[in-house]
């Protein structure tokens, strides 16, 4: 059985029980698969809905790994600009939008892009 196949009976299950976190994860898992194989599209759109159940239930901790996913899935799309604002976005909801731009500045840092916070991030 293939993990694409048991991923989506996965999500069928969590579905027919009305288990919203676990579908939420599985939909995180099934982006795996496609990650893997470099549809970084299609692992979005399941991102995508993964995020909004968890935003729906108040999984912070989903959310949070859900984001930084996706901030991972642009970075290796050579989307740096979506990658660090996703990865920001991740940072503010794990601190609950304490942050500073200094903080911000050292997150930039620590992803490889130092000094580049102004340039990386536009809202």
């Amino acid at each position: 059985m293939s993990p694409e196949l048991i991923s989506e009976q996965s999500l069928e299950i969590t579905r027919e029980i009305g288990d919203r976190q676990g579908e939420g994860q599985a939909l995180n898992n099934i982006c795996a698969i496609y990650h893997e194989r470099g549809d970084y599209e299609t692992a979005l759109r399941y991102l995508e809905q993964s995020l909004e159940i968890r935003r729906e239930i108040g999984d912070r901790s989903g959310m949070c790994a859900t984001l930084f996913n996706m901030g991972h899935i642009h970075y290796q799309n050579n989307d740096h600009q979506n990658a660090v604002k996703q990865w920001v976005t991740t940072y503010c909801e794990a601190m609950g939008n304490n942050l500073s731009y200094c903080q911000t500045n050292w997150l930039c840092t620590g992803i490889g892009c130092p000094g580049k916070f102004s340039k990386t991030i536009r809202w």
